[in-house]
């Protein structure tokens, strides 16, 4: 792909499966300058999730919060869906603008923001109220109850 590129670097479908090849071969940083890439030129949201992605696994927090915020902000994020892993054998469509609040959740737990992170996923649920991932993430900050106390009976 990347020879092929060489002679017709526009092709959007070879960019895209060089990108995914990228990832595939645990290339991070040449999968995510290859999304990147391709929102430049596109001007998808897909692939600025896809690029998110990459930054958030990568510990690029504060790339990975601006990317997601561009995505929020971009009115084709409202109509467009993205599949997203919920676990090794199941999969959820999910609208891009919720996913982006999701992963925005994500990194602001990471770095302690409990109230922006409920804010977040929040909002991911007002957008899709079944989006598996955001309900477990929502969850996961809530504090657990106390556990309960024997409590003998005093007789008077």
């Amino acid at each position: 792909a990347a020879d092929y590129l060489a002679g017709d670097p526009g092709n959007v479908m070879i960019m895209e499966m060089l990108a995914a090849s990228y990832g595939a071969m645990n290339m991070s940083m040449e999968a995510l300058d290859t999304y990147e890439k391709l929102q430049t030129q596109t001007g998808s949201v897909y692939y600025a999730y896809r690029a998110a992605s990459i930054q958030y696994a990568m510990k690029r927090y504060g790339e990975c919060l601006a990317t997601a915020e561009k995505i929020i902000q971009n009115p084709a994020s409202d109509g467009m869906q993205i599949q997203i892993n919920i676990d090794e054998t199941q999969h959820q469509q999910v609208p891009v603008k919720a996913a982006a609040y999701n992963l925005k959740g994500v990194v602001e737990k990471e770095m302690n923001q409990q109230e922006q992170a409920k804010a977040s996923f929040g909002e991911a649920l007002k957008i899709f109220p079944e989006y598996v991932l955001a309900k477990g993430n929502l969850a996961s900050l809530q504090p657990e109850p106390a556990p309960a106390q024997n409590q003998k009976k005093t007789g008077k």
